[in-house]
């Protein structure tokens, strides 16, 4: 179902914890726009770090909480 995800991750895995320039990785935006099942694929099989954090010191968690019931 995520099968671009996954795609990615077979040809460049050694992307999956890259920050941005603010800091969020693919796992943190995956989490903040409530894309889950790509949050599972980039846990999963990307071994995303789980406790990465951004700039402001949020891990994906703190973020995908923060948009519960919005």
């Amino acid at each position: 179902m995520y099968s671009g995800t996954e795609k990615l991750l077979s040809k460049a895995r050694q992307l999956v914890d890259v920050k941005k320039d603010d800091g969020f990785s693919a796992l943190h935006l995956a989490c903040l726009n409530g894309h889950y099942g790509v949050s599972k694929v980039l846990l999963e099989e990307g071994q995303a770090e789980i406790e990465i954090t951004n700039h402001r010191k949020q891990t994906p968690l703190h973020l995908a909480v923060s948009q519960v019931d919005k």
